[in-house]
């Protein structure tokens, strides 16, 4: 079934938007719960108000707790913990207790990461005029690591890369650590600070990982909408592609994040539509580039396939997701 934009015409043919028409007469979850309750309490004798109230809570609170076919398993109070809460404070997925720093190297953060370290750690790089890497760094760190980033797709064959512009994920990583104080820019110089000696491997992962989620600017390589509902599924989405996962389903990038945004249809609003997209198609595709092809990528979490580009592009979860993971069915 064809999804219908809020700003298309109707498909019923009355030659308004589908907001003014049909959609708007659709009754929304939210009235739908007020009519329940309103019923429940109505069937109900009370003899003061606090009671009342007693048993309105006791309500709300058992029908937050059910399970939501939109969450594909999840409660409504599954969720909102999931989309409100750092990764370390959510009761069904979270870090595991002991990481293996050498697997964790060898994802393409930390590829990056660690040799602009080394080189950090030798001596201060002197900025460019634009204020970014010198281009022999940008260079030695990129020869060490093309034919993985290549493998990710994170790069291309034919590339040049010759200076910071060249190398976007190089670009993304050196404004993270710099955010995060790991290494510092002053007097046109770039350094490795204090707390950057200080972090192990794994905490540098861990950092890096939370700070993309929660500060990141997602819209900062591509031409979408700026969005700051879509890094706040990262929880859920990492749940329910372990839930894929383990009921042997394939997916693609753009499926997987079709999966995700029709569980939260308000997403569709932070992007509006053009000449060559409906504001969904645009959610999904700024979703699928932004969680899957950049963010899980660049952090080793899925291994996506190559394939044309007028191809669905299959992926899966990487050894690594399996290992810095726990994820924990809802009781």
């Amino acid at each position: 079934m064809t999804k219908v934009s809020r700003n298309e015409p109707c498909p019923c043919g009355s030659g308004k938007k589908y907001k003014k028409c049909c959609l708007a007469d659709m009754p929304s979850p939210a009235s739908e719960v007020t009519e329940q309750l309103a019923a429940a309490i109505a069937a109900q004798d009370f003899a003061s108000l606090e009671e009342m109230q007693e048993f309105l809570d006791q309500q709300v609170m058992e029908h937050n707790d059910q399970q939501r076919d939109e969450f594909h398993g999840l409660s409504s109070e599954h969720v909102h913990h999931m989309l409100m809460l750092p990764l370390d404070e959510q009761e069904l997925i979270g870090w595991q207790p002991e990481l293996d720093e050498q697997t964790i190297t060898q994802t393409p953060v930390m590829q990056i990461t660690l040799h602009l370290l080394a080189l950090l750690h030798e001596a201060p790089l002197k900025a460019t005029a634009k204020g970014n890497l010198p281009a022999a760094a940008v260079k030695f760190i990129y020869a060490q690591a093309a034919e993985q980033f290549i493998d990710a797709g994170l790069s291309y064959n034919h590339n040049v890369v010759s200076k910071e512009d060249d190398f976007s994920s190089l670009n993304v990583v050196r404004l993270l650590l710099t955010d995060l104080g790991i290494i510092k820019f002053q007097k046109k110089h770039f350094s490795l600070t204090q707390r950057g000696k200080k972090l192990s491997i794994v905490q540098i992962y861990q950092t890096l990982f939370d700070y993309y989620t929660l500060s990141y600017n997602w819209a900062y390589e591509d031409g979408y909408n700026e969005s700051r509902f879509l890094p706040q599924t990262t929880s859920y989405a990492l749940w329910q592609l372990a839930q894929l996962q383990q009921q042997n389903k394939k997916f693609t990038t753009k499926g997987f994040a079709q999966h995700i945004i029709d569980s939260f249809p308000m997403a569709v609003e932070d992007f509006i539509d053009d000449k060559y997209q409906t504001p969904y198609e645009r959610t999904i595709n700024a979703y699928s580039l932004r969680m899957l092809h950049r963010f899980w990528n660049l952090f080793g979490l899925i291994t996506i396939e190559k394939t044309s580009m007028l191809e669905p592009t299959p992926f899966i979860p990487s050894e690594l997701f399996n290992h810095v993971f726990w994820i924990k069915q809802p009781k």
